[in-house]
């Protein structure tokens, strides 16, 4: 997967930035793989999807002094792959507040949402360590499933994460780590619910 972040607002007087966000997901991962009994897994438990999928999104940043106030949308149209299946188009939407508890003052847009190769990209390069506190509000909508034109009534709904995690920084590079808990989990059908998951990470700006 490739994302593209162009930032188009960086207002340093109020701490206002925005950024136009696009990518696409390549077809590079497995689609093949049998369980014990030589049988195909379905397309949804393959690792890839087989299929080329664009996004495009909108990120916002807001600072004053030590925090940082960041939310962030993302569409991802899902094409036809492995299987004659439709995985079904998602939107991502986060939230975030971060607070900077050690280091220098806090610079350059956050993209909200850790998870989904997102980012904490950050563009300040503090010359010592430095940690930020972060609470995220991680939702994702899915559309349901498309084999062969049938449509899988036990696919796709929301999910929604309150997240509470922690970054650390250093000249360019950040690792970050967090614990999403569903707050939300309305799934269509019948479908296994996540109880929590964990997203760590890092990154290196240049």
């Amino acid at each position: 997967s490739v994302l593209a972040q162009w930032r188009f607002l960086n207002n340093q007087a109020s701490g206002t930035s925005a950024a136009l966000l696009a990518g696409v997901t390549a077809p590079t991962g497995k689609t093949n793989d049998k369980d014990d009994d030589g049988v195909t897994f379905d397309a949804e438990f393959q690792p890839g999807s087989g299929a080329w999928n664009g996004a495009v999104g909108l990120a916002l940043t807001q600072r004053v002094g030590a925090w940082s106030f960041d939310a962030s949308v993302l569409y991802t149209g899902a094409g036809e792959g492995t299987q004659n299946t439709d995985l079904g188009d998602r939107v991502h939407y986060n939230a975030a507040v971060s607070h900077r508890i050690l280091g220098g003052a806090v610079s350059g847009p956050m993209y909200a949402g850790a998870h989904d190769h997102k980012g904490h990209a950050r563009e300040d390069k503090p010359q010592g360590p430095a940690l930020d506190l972060i609470l995220e509000l991680n939702g994702e909508w899915a559309d349901n499933q498309e084999e062969g034109g049938e449509v899988d009534g036990n696919s796709g709904g929301t999910v929604v994460y309150i997240a509470p995690g922690v970054r650390l920084s250093m000249d360019t590079w950040s690792g970050f780590a967090s614990v999403g808990i569903p707050i939300v989990n309305d799934l269509n059908g019948q479908q296994s619910e996540p109880e929590w998951r964990l997203v760590t990470g890092v990154t290196v700006g240049f």
